[in-house]
């Protein structure tokens, strides 16, 4: 999924690869490992109960730096770790030297700080093909027309194809004429480098494969020649990149009487002195060029009030670098118009993404904003979000797609180019074809490579397939010769942390934070600080003081955006896959035991899951096939513009059993196994309130509407089935309803929301946020609040063994015939439980583990079957009803058969995953 950042549905894989404990980091510098380094290394268990056990959120201004902003706070010691990118200011490399200084992250003995990287990240400028300055504006279908006032119509021009998918947005050549000129406006690169960021062409980070010129060694994508064709105006200057004909000499504005200036003003009266059948609707007096600026001329009547009375409504985000971003684009068109055409509404994502920008009738109208500085974090070893970003499928009605309240594509992208190549891309198979076969000819292909397809063999016919990265280089040549949006910068990465903070894993494309739960189990290091301000936890050990650098407005799985609530989300709710934080195309099985693919005679891939029998959610009830059911199919048809994002391929799950189910895709893909890197939740929280649990078969409900839902139509083109699951309550998928103050907020993660109010003290699922002055606090968490999570690890009252997290750590599990405990404790600690059963030590509990144990079952010593080697290990007191004789102990390493730390990887093949055991 991609996740909107105040800096989907895509992808962000929300990795939960864990964080060893205790780690030390190097001693040498205050610049951490990279990602790929030998000293970053990752746990794929936890939390460690003899380390962090509660995890402290503080929330703040948005800002990057000044009062009440998380980097001052952290310069305070207040903080052990940020969640944001920082400021090149605190960057030795920039000049900030200083070890007295605390700004000087670099400098300073006591901080840390990783090593810059690229962004999964994608900031820049978007439009809004359903505005009425650009097209015949309807709120809903056959509702009054307003537009379009800028004198082009963007889309097909036709009122009768609105709310139907035969609408075709940004299909008009005066409307990529009026883009063309915004792009040529904003200098992207000189904006990128003079605040060391990584430019961008592509809608998608730079270190992806495929991408767009300039290419690195070895990377497929748009090369320059084609950027430089995307100009569809005769005339004008050779691109040096794409819309870019020199760099502006000084930052994002294109200077007045510049050539870049002076070719948006080609563009600007080429679309409104165009004729009607390019969608000119522009009656008033043609402009020219004022010599010597190129300012438009309209005449002694000056810019017609079309313009000035309807103008642009800019929507700014007021973080930095997006606010310079804005302004700047701001002033270059009210400078190319020559008078005051752009109003800015300034705000957050509170303020102006969700209200505004993201959502949709009924929760808002349509016409109310036409350009935003977006922010997405895309991450995951692949540019596999183009659908979920640009396919009209998720522009809600607009196009004829399912009704969303905040639809995946704000901006009404519904390009049939585009979709067509989107869409193969969604079902590519490999990355890069190694069969020879006639070169695929579409927008975007690569003419003289003939080496561009997967094979396949469906019913004993060999069957060619365009690749990925064919298909999506088209999509994003489709997506540039229409000038669709305006991509400026990925942000570079640098995170910091105190240096007594030991084991935060430094993540690929994202540091130490950002959304991923690759942190989850850090503790304090070995490292003194030389100011014990910085002291790990501010000297209390068992907590992580962890900044985020704004606030929330949903913890609501379904209607969650940003990196701020998934960064609570994700540790609240558990995944069924998961991958390496450094090799994220090496995804697992996290939540299941085995997992096998397949692929049936019409070509659609499967998966045949196994979960494993040890997965309880935070109130003790046991995760099943139909939670993962429930969830996943309800995320595709409830949640498709967010966490459902990646769902769209998703054709059914059948459910064999409460631990076996299989999960169906349309054609296949290599992202569907990433695509499962997707959490699931308890059903019982969110089903109707008619409906009922069987563990033999499942949900069922009163209302039969409830689990044959209609007019839900898949991308195969059936109609979707629930069958033995529910679609979710209405009510309770709505952005209102409140899972923190409803006392829902259970999931099956590391940690817990746990009531720190005495009302309900220790209740979970709510009550574990505060509001500035300490008061209760809804999801809706601002400047000052604080949120608090508990690590799920037995409970001592616990009578089931199984109710703590599957790989909590916890060293008082027995390690020896004689070590201490009994009954229920003695199985703390789920890690040690599986490498105890695994005796082979291979990572995964197997047929010979099993048939070990079962020859030393009601062994006293060594029998003729049980050798002493194996009564030794696997004699433990703690489990035995007479101590001596093995007993529980084989139903414990039954309990664990087909358990594995990273199936299908072996641990050892998992780059930087600690040694195992």
């Amino acid at each position: 999924m991609q996740i909107k950042i105040p800096v989907l549905a895509a992808l962000v894989v929300m990795t939960t690869v864990l964080a060893i404990p205790l780690a030390t980091h190097p001693a040498a510098g205050n610049i951490g490992p990279n990602p790929g380094d030998a000293g970053n290394t990752w746990f794929a268990y936890g939390p460690n109960a003899a380390a962090v056990t509660r995890i402290q959120y503080t929330y703040y201004n948005g800002n990057t730096g000044g009062t009440g902003s998380e980097f001052e706070d952290f310069e305070l010691g207040n903080l052990d770790l940020t969640d944001w990118p920082t400021d090149p200011v605190h960057w030795a490399s920039q000049g900030c030297t200083d070890a007295t200084n605390p700004a000087c992250y670099d400098a300073n003995p006591d901080f840390l700080q990783t090593p810059n990287q690229g962004q999964f990240g994608d900031f820049g400028f978007y439009f809004q093909a359903g505005s009425s300055r650009f097209t015949r504006s309807q709120e809903s279908p056959g509702g009054t027309v307003k537009g379009p006032f800028w004198g082009c119509d963007w889309n097909d021009g036709l009122t009768t194809t609105s709310f139907t998918s035969s609408k075709t947005t940004y299909t008009s050549q005066c409307g990529i004429y009026m883009r063309q000129a915004f792009a040529h406006l904003f200098d992207r690169v000189t904006f990128s480098q003079n605040r060391q960021l990584a430019s961008l062409v592509c809608p998608s980070p730079v270190v992806k494969d495929p991408s767009c010129a300039p290419l690195q060694g070895g990377q497929d994508g748009i090369t320059l020649a084609q950027e430089q064709a995307w100009a569809s105006l005769p005339g004008g200057c050779t691109f040096i990149d794409a819309y870019r004909c020199q760099p502006s000499g000084g930052d994002g504005q294109q200077p007045v009487g510049s050539p870049d200036f002076c070719r948006a003003a080609d563009l600007m009266i080429a679309a409104l002195a165009g004729p009607a059948s390019i969608g000119t609707t522009y009656t008033g007096p043609v402009p020219t060029k004022t010599a010597g600026t190129c300012v438009l001329n309209f005449g002694a009547g000056g810019v017609p009030t079309t313009f000035t009375s309807n103008p642009f409504r800019a929507m700014i985000r007021t973080t930095q670098p997006r606010r310079d971003m804005g302004n700047e684009m701001m002033a270059a068109i009210n400078a190319l118009f020559g008078a005051t055409v752009v109003t800015p509404t300034y705000g957050t994502i509170a303020t102006i993404g969700h209200p505004i920008v993201f959502s949709d009738p009924p929760q808002s109208p349509i016409d109310d904003w036409d350009m935003y500085t977006y922010g997405y974090s895309l991450g995951g070893p692949y540019p596999d979000h183009m659908h979920g970003l640009y396919s009209g499928d998720g522009a809600t009605t607009y196009c004829g797609g399912l009704q969303s309240n905040e639809p995946n594509n704000a901006q009404f992208v519904c390009l049939p180019l585009l979709n067509d190549a989107v869409d193969q891309a969604t079902t590519a198979f490999c990355t890069k074809g190694s069969v020879t076969g006639a070169a695929f000819q579409g927008i975007g292909s690569r003419p003289n490579d003939p080496n561009i397809y997967c094979q396949t063999v469906i019913n004993g016919n060999v069957v060619n397939h365009i690749d990925f990265n064919t298909a999506t280089t088209a999509a994003f040549n489709d997506w540039g010769a229409a000038a669709v949006d305006i991509p400026v910068f990925a942000q570079a990465v640098r995170t910091a942390a105190l240096r007594s903070a030991g084991g935060i894993v430094n993540s690929l494309g994202f540091g130490y934070c950002c959304g991923l739960a690759s942190l989850v189990n850090p503790g304090q290091s070995s490292y003194t600080p030389s100011n014990p301000l910085f002291k790990f936890g501010g000297g209390n050990p068992s907590t992580l003081r962890w900044g985020q650098l704004q606030g929330t407005s949903e913890f609501n799985i379904f209607s969650a955006q940003t990196v701020w609530e998934f960064q609570v989300d994700a540790l609240i709710y558990d995944t069924l896959f998961s991958a390496s934080p450094i090799q994220p195309a090496n995804a697992f099985c996290w939540m299941c035991s085995t997992f096998t693919p397949t692929t049936t005679s019409s070509g659609n891939q499967q998966f045949n899951v196994e979960l494993r029998n040890d997965l309880r959610f935070h109130d003790g009830t046991q995760v099943t096939a139909w939670d993962v059911k429930f969830t996943f199919l309800n995320f595709r048809d409830a949640a498709p513009a967010t966490v459902g994002g990646n769902e769209f391929n998703l054709l059914n799950i059948q459910v064999q059993d409460s631990l076996h189910f299989t999960v169906n895709w349309f054609g296949s893909s290599i992202s569907y196994i990433l695509f499962m890197e997707q959490f699931v939740i308890p059903a019982k929280y969110w089903v109707p309130a008619d409906c009922t649990f069987s563990s033999i078969s499942g949900w069922s409900c009163t209302n039969s509407a409830e689990t044959n839902p209609a007019g839900i139509v898949l991308a195969d083109g059936s109609n979707a089935v629930y069958g033995d699951v529910p679609i979710a309550d209405p009510a309770k998928v709505d952005p209102s309803y409140d899972p923190l103050t409803s006392g829902t907020l259970i999931g099956s993660g590391e940690y817990m929301c746990v009531s720190q109010f005495t009302a309900d003290l220790g209740k979970i699922g709510t009550g574990c946020a505060a509001n500035s002055d300490g008061s209760r606090a809804t999801q809706a968490l601002g400047l000052g609040a604080k949120l608090a999570l508990q690590a799920y690890l037995l409970p001592s009252s616990a009578t089931d063994p199984y109710n703590q997290y599957f790989r909590s750590y916890d060293t008082r599990f027995p390690s020896s015939s004689h070590s201490p405990g009994s009954g229920v404790q003695a199985q703390r600690g789920q890690y040690q439980e599986l490498t105890y059963a695994d005796k082979s030590k291979d990572g995964i509990v197997d047929i010979s583990d099993v048939a070990s144990i079962n020859l030393c079952a009601g062994a006293s010593g060594q029998t003729g079957a049980c050798t002493l080697a194996n009564y030794a290990y696997w004699q433990r007191d703690a489990f035995e009803t007479t101590a001596g004789t093995i007993s529980l102990e084989q139903p414990i390493v039954a309990n664990d058969f087909d358990n594995s730390l990273t199936g299908a990887f072996s641990p050892s093949s998992l780059l930087n995953l600690a040694t195992y055991p």
